[in-house]
């Protein structure tokens, strides 16, 4: 009998089990029972289904840790806490894969009489992400002025578990006292004028600093929100450096500070020698090629730095800093520039077919990755602007000359009428096997391999004047803002304004994630598998060989994969959505508009 076998052999057979099946057995004998409750089972679990695969984790409830769980804290948690930690990792997996997932709490918070220009989920000492910050722009009597402003997203969690059934309501009298309710979650709030530029840390999780802000001067903004303050002072002036003229901050990441002047030449500095500064150069010259704007920039282990601009993608090697006899009071990190304005060339570069409308960066966790130090695969989101090649052309800003001519008006038709494409595509750099970090980086040593590799492309229309907007997670989800012309669209899809009607936008997104080598096998490269039970060629159940529909169980050739094959998260009637911002770790998305409302959505 199964009973007679040792608990250790017990323990082994079921590590290979997926969690419904534990379950069951759990229902089968005392002994089974006892076993399945163990935390050496769960921990095991929790390692082969979620950090094996590499899903996301999110936090347990509000009444147990908040933070983000690795392998040295899950020592902290015991085995109903681990049963619970996987069992939750695997509900959001499965609903954000869905074509339609739904959602288990929606709530809207308002900044009346604003436009919102950003939205940042950020991470605080007291929780993981607990935190969504807004900067919201209004025009009081002719006068520009943003607001920075704090959620406390915490209060979503409370608030959907007094409910208890986790549903929405947001049409009952009930939901309007709990939107009112989160509203008044605003921990923290800021007012700017004369705002040149701003820049959110891309690093928090190394920093204090949550949002750089220029005006006068940089500003770099933390946030105190266990100090017993008001919320007007709860956004504090950590650090000041004065503006450099005709500069605007472009990319704030940890210490590192990326700006621009008008002519488009890029600098890097740092805070921490905020006199000396590196230029990066696109050529080997100071004039005669000018300059393209700047769409994203990425710093990578405080050693690359990846600068793409509108035709051109560029990887910078940033000067090692010197050996530790050598430092001095500034740190490694400053003394990296010591000689007050130097010129970095790029160790590889790509050229796109065409003009780069907008696009994102972002690495992607791999558990292998991090455990070895080396350096994380980079996902690249882009939008073309036009297919034609006139597009391409560029003219200097009419704010820098004194005349609107013919140039500007053919210039201003091409980019009005014919951009973008209705095209989103999805490049990866996928990290040099041969690189070895303890050299210098060369043309021959590089940390990534070049050029880019096209994984997916996806149809995400846009209309004419309309406002689109995309955004990147950590474990390879993609996901955007666009167009829906179909009648009756609403129908299977969480509507905003009403059921029927021609037009609006919605959310999409698919997950893409890109797939490395792990020394077992064949190699995985390039190649995704199916979700929710769609396995390619009609022939199988759908479901993996753990039993779970989220599950990879079969291999497809990237090239095959549809344009279609995507989700859909929310979906509205009215074009007023314009800026989104994605937290994939906890399953949640905020959507900003233009008359200043903020939808969250929470899909665990």
């Amino acid at each position: 009998m199964a009973t007679a076998l040792p608990v250790d052999i017990c323990l082994s057979i079921f590590s290979y089990l997926s969690v419904e099946d534990i379950w069951n057995v759990r229902l089968s004998c005392k002994l089974f029972a006892e076993i399945t409750h163990l935390r050496s089972l769960w921990q095991d679990l929790l390692r082969t289904h979620i950090h094996a695969q590499d899903i996301p984790l999110p936090s347990l409830p509000s009444s147990h840790h908040h933070h983000h769980y690795n392998y040295g804290t899950l020592d902290s948690l015991n085995a109903r806490e681990l049963e619970q930690l996987t069992t939750r990792a695997l509900q959001l997996r499965r609903n954000w894969c869905s074509p339609t997932p739904t959602a288990t709490t929606r709530r809207t918070l308002r900044v009346h009489n604003s436009r919102i220009v950003e939205l940042k989920f950020i991470s605080h000492a007291s929780g993981r992400h607990r935190y969504l910050v807004s900067l919201s722009l209004s025009n009081k009597r002719g006068l520009r002025e943003w607001e920075l402003s704090c959620w406390d997203l915490q209060a979503l969690s409370l608030l959907n578990q007094s409910k208890g059934d986790g549903t929405d309501n947001d049409d009952d009298d009930d939901d309007d006292d709990d939107d009112e309710k989160i509203v008044l979650t605003c921990v923290a709030r800021r007012t700017f004028v004369g705002l040149n530029g701003f820049a959110f840390n891309s690093n928090c999780e190394n920093s204090d600093v949550v949002v750089a802000m220029q005006t006068s001067c940089i500003e770099m903004i933390g946030l105190d929100v266990d100090a017993d303050k008001d919320p007007s002072d709860r956004f504090t002036t950590l650090a000041m450096y004065p503006t450099r003229r005709n500069h605007r901050i472009q990319h704030l990441s940890g210490q590192y500070i990326v700006d621009m002047d008008r002519n488009d030449n890029t600098f890097i500095w740092s805070t921490e020698n905020p006199d000396c500064e590196m230029e990066l150069r696109m050529f080997d010259n100071d004039f005669d090629v000018r300059n393209e704007p700047v769409r994203d920039v990425l710093i990578m282990m405080d050693r690359f730095v990846l600068v793409n601009r509108s035709k051109d993608l560029f990887l910078y090697a940033l000067p090692p800093p010197p050996p530790p006899q050598d430092q001095g009071a500034g740190g490694a990190g400053g003394d990296r520039f010591v000689s007050g304005r130097r010129a970095l060339l790029p160790v590889a570069e790509h050229t796109w077919a065409w003009a780069v409308d907008s696009m994102c960066l972002s690495p992607q966790i791999f558990e292998m990755v991090t455990r070895t130090g080396k350096p994380a695969p980079i996902n690249i989101l882009l939008r073309f602007g036009s297919y034609l090649p006139w597009v391409r052309v560029r003219v200097p800003p009419l704010s820098l000359r004194f005349s609107f001519t013919f140039i500007d008006a053919l210039y201003f038709i091409c980019h009005t009428l014919l951009q973008p494409i209705n095209l989103l595509h999805y490049y990866a750099l996928e990290p040099n096997p041969t690189y070895e970090p303890m050299h210098a980086v060369t043309a021959n040593n590089l940390p990534y391999g070049f050029p880019p590799q096209l994984k997916r492309t996806i149809a995400a229309p846009v209309l004419l004047f309309s406002t689109t907007h995309m955004a990147l997670g950590p474990y390879g989800t993609a996901m955007w803002i666009d167009n829906h012309t179909e009648e009756g669209y609403f129908g299977g899809v969480e509507g905003e304004q009403g059921q029927q009607g021609q037009g609006g936008q919605r959310v999409g997104s698919v997950l893409c994630p890109v797939f490395l080598d792990r020394g077992e096998g064949e190699e995985e490269e390039g190649w995704v598998g199916e979700l929710d039970g769609d396995d390619g060629d009609g022939d199988g159940d759908g479901e993996g060989e753990d039993g779970e529909e989220w599950v990879v169980d079969e291999v497809t050739p990237m090239s095959s994969l549809s344009t279609m094959a995507m989700s859909v998260f929310v979906a509205q009637q009215g074009d007023g959505w314009c800026k989104l911002a994605m937290d994939e770790e906890e399953g949640r998305i905020a959507v900003g508009s233009v008359d200043g409302r903020i939808l969250v959505l929470d899909y665990v």
